[in-house]
């Protein structure tokens, strides 16, 4: 996952195809297999209107900047491709993984973090709220 993007994480025992159909219907995309040979196709990515969604149930996430990344088995990176000013599409990216982190912890009903750069929680939702 990308240092520069803003990662959905969620707290789950839900198989990754579940999270990935539920996606595919919420957010109506299509996930496919990276075909980028690094992640043995075990990583399921959109590209689209502007941004690049990949869900991963192995991240490899260490725990760091007091964000316990390995209590999270799945993670959502979503990244603009960054044509233009950033101050345009950092606020973009934010909402995005803050909405569809609330469309998850609603579904799941599961924990829930939304991480900027890998080192700043931006939104949580807690399980049960």
């Amino acid at each position: 996952m990308s240092k520069n993007s803003v990662i959905v994480l969620l707290m789950t025992k839900e198989p990754v195809k579940r999270v990935a159909d539920f996606l595919e219907k919420r957010l109506l995309i299509k996930l496919e297999k990276d075909p980028d040979p690094a992640w043995e196709g075990r990583i399921l990515r959109y590209t689209g209107c502007g941004f690049r969604i990949r869900l991963d149930d192995n991240h490899e996430l260490e725990d760091d900047y007091g964000i316990a990344f390995s209590a999270y088995p799945i993670g959502i990176s979503i990244e603009s491709y960054r044509q233009g000013p950033q101050s345009i599409w950092e606020p973009l990216e934010n909402s995005m993984a803050i909405y569809v982190g609330e469309l998850l912890h609603k579904e799941f009903q599961c924990k829930c973090i939304v991480v900027e750069n890998l080192a700043k929680v931006i939104h949580s939702f807690v399980k049960g709220k």
